[in-house]
């Protein structure tokens, strides 16, 4: 898995922390409360796979 704060390519330190803090500004959170069922309901929407809570 990639994380998306770590540069696949060869940066510099410096040039890590700036996409850093470039990737944080302007974002927002929101919280969302959804079921058990919900996120199976997602996950064998996304895999396209049966899931046994969906």
């Amino acid at each position: 898995m990639v994380d998306i704060f770590e540069p696949a390519e060869e940066v510099s330190q410096q040039e890590a922390r700036s996409r850093q803090a470039s990737c944080r500004v302007g974002t927002t959170t929101t919280d969302v409360r959804v079921s058990l069922r919900e996120v199976a309901a997602a996950l064998a929407a996304l895999t396209n796979e049966p899931h046994p809570l969906a």
